[in-house]
């Protein structure tokens, strides 16, 4: 017996099917909620997840999304943005939360209101300044020229 990954029903046989872009295998009945996969007998190469695809038209729009997080580098070149996770890493001072909170109450803003100069949620400010998240690129940007201060890690620690 083996186990629906989607219902979690006992069945005799499982059927590989792609929903919602993952391949899994899945009972006659699931099979319903995606499109059926062309099992290859690789299988044991093949990871839960898969983004791999043995259909064209699947094949077409991962290499559209594919070229999407490389920033496309054919066709645009002018556009230099990605969608690459590690873009989105920046060198944040070990007291990041403390400079926004200072900035913050030295230009006599409440949190709601800073949060909501910046478009963000009062919470999502919260964890900020409490360093429990780190804000993203753009936004360490948009609140450095809000505040006029540096979120950057100094060049010369440990120097």
């Amino acid at each position: 017996m083996a186990q629906c990954e989607l219902c979690g029903s006992e069945v005799e046989d499982l059927t590989k099917t792609k929903v919602s872009g993952a391949e899994l295998k899945v009972c006659s009945s699931c099979t319903s909620l995606g499109q059926t996969v062309d099992s290859e007998k690789d299988s044991d190469q093949d990871t839960k997840y898969s983004t791999s695809s043995s259909s064209n038209s699947s094949n077409s729009s991962q290499n559209k999304s594919t070229s999407r997080n490389r920033g496309q580098s054919g066709s645009s070149s002018s556009n230099k943005k990605t969608n690459n996770p590690f873009d989105e890493v920046s060198n944040l001072a070990v007291d990041y939360g403390d400079k926004i909170q200072s900035g913050r109450s030295s230009e006599g803003m409440s949190r709601e209101e800073f949060a909501q100069e910046l478009g963000i949620k009062e919470s999502y400010l919260r964890n900020i300044e409490n360093q429990d998240t780190q804000p993203s690129v753009d936004l360490q940007e948009k609140i450095e020229r809000t505040l006029d201060i540096d979120l950057s890690q100094s060049d010369d620690l440990g120097r």
